[in-house]
């Protein structure tokens, strides 16, 4: 992982939502390598769509027959992954774990 990727922790907010915390500051052009990173930890995953806004960037992708949304939220330094089909806290920790190993 580049240094700004470098994960500070990741926090279950619920049983829908994973906070991811960088050891540094990033900015909006870092967001394609941070998706890239991040999603590397999760084998077998398939992009679905790449979304681009003005603040915001959001990443839907499929990991284990699940459909999740990795978000980014440039101005507050926001980063978390939603599921976005159906709440599921044991997939999010195994998102969690995968990320912690890396």
């Amino acid at each position: 992982m580049a240094e700004q990727s470098k994960i500070a922790s990741l926090i279950l907010i619920n049983e829908n939502s994973l906070q991811i915390n960088f050891t540094n500051n990033w900015y909006q052009e870092d967001v394609s390598q941070l998706t890239t990173d991040i999603l590397s930890a999760l084998t077998d995953h398939h992009i679905l769509e790449k979304i681009s806004g003005a603040d915001r960037e959001n990443c839907r992708f499929e990991w284990q027959q699940e459909y999740f949304m990795l978000n980014f939220e440039c101005y507050s330094q926001s980063c978390w992954i939603e599921n976005e089909t159906t709440p599921n806290l044991s997939l999010l920790n195994s998102i969690k774990q995968h990320l912690e190993a890396e």
